[in-house]
């Protein structure tokens, strides 16, 4: 929200229960707060009402971030937790993405997978399979959406540390990614801009985590 407002954009920041952490930012930047609009619903329940509502609030659309993801370790023995994995982090994505399709005549979508889910993972299968799913979606809808919407994923890479990690498992990500560190909030950003400003772009998966993807399988287990 905050570097798509600062960019000159109109932003509709989607939220489940709370806005009160994009309102305080809001009341220190009050210059952007008229381009700032909210739209409160449960986004597993009518994902294409949620876009039309949406283009209501501004007259129309421009772009899409799918950015909504859960994180919690589970695997395939653990079928409830495997479907509600894939109903946010997939299926609400695509449905998201066909609802923008049907109501935009031209723009870009950016959906936000992950980029070390291709390797196994016995502790967070089903959160990787979610992923590695909508990379497959972000590139079939590249395709079938194509000439009128662009379609691309960031795949981040270890950028905060999870709930519970004051700092010390994180950092030791570092020294099993190429690049020897883990990635920043700008570079995620900087890749934002890319895939939203380069009308020759769609269909690409853009790794930002310093070549962490790379690493073999016995390294991705640190997570």
């Amino acid at each position: 929200m905050q570097h798509c407002l600062e960019r000159g954009h109109h932003v509709i920041v989607h939220y489940r229960s709370s806005r009160e952490e994009a309102d305080a930012w809001l009341g220190q930047h009050t210059a952007l707060k008229k381009r700032a609009h909210f739209l409160q619903a449960e986004l597993a329940d009518d994902p294409a009402g949620i876009i039309r509502a949406a283009g209501r609030l501004t007259g129309g659309l421009g772009g899409l971030i799918n950015n909504a993801s859960l994180f919690s370790p589970g695997n395939g023995a653990d079928a409830e937790h495997l479907r509600r994995l894939l109903t946010v982090n997939t299926i609400v994505p695509l449905m998201l993405a066909r609802g923008f399709a049907h109501v935009v005549k031209k723009g870009w979508i950016v959906n936000i997978t992950d980029a070390h889910c291709a390797a196994p993972s016995a502790r967070f299968e089903n959160y990787r399979l979610s992923k590695m799913l909508l990379n497959e979606f972000t590139l079939r809808c590249a395709r079938n959406m194509a000439p009128r919407i662009r379609v691309n994923a960031i795949a981040p890479g270890a950028v905060l540390p999870a709930k519970g990690d004051e700092g010390a498992t994180f950092k030791a990500l570092a020294k099993n990614i190429p690049l020897k560190k883990t990635t920043s909030i700008a570079s995620l950003l900087m890749a934002l801009e890319f895939l939203i400003d380069n009308p020759d772009v769609t269909g690409q998966i853009l790794y930002v985590d310093g070549g962490w993807h790379l690493t073999d399988t016995e390294h991705s287990r640190a997570r």
